[in-house]
């Protein structure tokens, strides 16, 4: 559902990301319900067109690939963060200061050749 709001604009997408975040893990709502992402979706004023996108083979191979992609760089759970040329992912909800340290980890790595 995100990959349909993305195609109607990063704001749309970020939008919907966040209500689909808030939903899911606040209201404990059942985001894999069609009513439930239909309402989500009319709720943020989102075009009822683009609403129909979510059937397209393209976004379910996306998402498939990325999820592939993910368990293939070690992620278990959800969330899941992976960082471009990190090592691993950092899964479940985490603390500031653990990105902090893992981006500084990665700067390290960087800076000293070897």
């Amino acid at each position: 559902m995100a990959k349909a709001a993305r195609a109607v604009g990063s704001d749309a997408f970020k939008r919907y990301h966040d209500r689909l975040f808030r939903a899911y893990f606040t209201e404990n709502q059942d985001i894999t319900d069609d009513q439930v992402l239909h309402s989500l979706w009319q709720e943020l004023e989102l075009p009822a067109e683009a609403f129909d996108r979510r059937d397209d083979p393209a976004f379910a191979e996306a998402v498939f690939a990325e999820h592939n992609q993910s368990i293939e760089q070690g992620a278990t759970g959800a969330p899941a963060i992976h960082m471009e040329g990190g090592f691993g992912a950092i899964m479940g909800a985490q603390p500031v200061e653990t990105y902090r340290l893992w981006f500084q980890r990665m700067i390290d790595r960087r800076a000293s050749p070897g």
